[in-house]
């Protein structure tokens, strides 16, 4: 399958568990939280599959990201914006103006493990798709990290538009939904059909069914198919 043109995916996600943990703070044994904020927890997590609605869009750029002054302009890549949903957010705020902070800290760690998630499975797409082509898929990077000013996410809404899921973007180029995520996937040269040894080294998708050495993981094949447009 080639890369070439735009993609709208949506995905069918299970939220990892230790990772809304550890954005809970809880790490291991040692930092073992209160037996009812585990309650609260497994209760918001339970509820938590139901309010999201996993989508991407991921378009192809032959050479740079137009509009951008941070991307090599002869840099072959994957642009990508993601996100979850609203439904999740809005219950978060309804349960801050309720006064149930921690419950709603609770949901909105596990919302972002979510987003994190759904960029994982968009990022597998991508090298999936590419296994088959000349081009080997970079570490993923995302504005506003490290020297990537933020404000270029205008660009990346230029290019992507990934209204048809829902996402827009503020004049301070926040993203709303906020459990959202925009990345792009540089693409370098290699031999057709192959990936060099290092590949997952490579590849952002911490935690991916298919890193090297990862077997023993479940793999969930309930992606939907199609192909990118022209």
């Amino acid at each position: 399958m080639m890369l070439e043109g735009r993609r709208v995916e949506s995905f069918s996600i299970r939220i990892p568990r230790d990772q809304a943990l550890r954005l809970m703070g809880v790490r291991g044994k040692r930092r073992a939280p209160r037996e009812s904020l585990m309650e609260v927890f497994e209760e918001e997590y339970a509820t938590a599959a139901e309010m999201v609605r996993p989508r991407a869009v991921l378009r192809f750029a032959p050479a740079g990201l137009p509009g951008s002054s941070w991307i090599a302009p002869d840099m072959p890549l994957v642009a990508v914006v993601c996100t979850i949903g609203d439904v999740l957010e809005k219950r978060v705020s309804r349960l801050a103006e309720q006064g149930s902070a921690a419950r709603a800290l609770v949901l909105d760690s596990i919302g972002s493990a979510g987003a994190e998630e759904v960029a994982d499975r968009s990022n597998r797409l991508i090298c999936e798709m590419a296994a088959s082509t000349d081009h080997v898929p970079d570490c993923r990077r995302s504005p506003g990290y490290g020297s990537w000013d933020v404000r270029e996410q205008a660009a990346m809404f230029r290019f992507v538009q990934p209204d048809e899921i829902g996402v827009t973007l503020t004049e301070s180029c926040m993203m709303v939904p906020r459990k959202s995520i925009s990345y792009v996937v540089p693409l370098r040269g290699g031999e057709p059909g192959r990936l060099p040894g290092n590949r997952c080294s490579r590849c952002g998708a911490e935690g991916c069914p298919y890193r090297e050495g990862d077997g023993d993981h479940e793999v969930d094949e309930s992606a939907s198919s199609g192909d990118f447009e022209s």
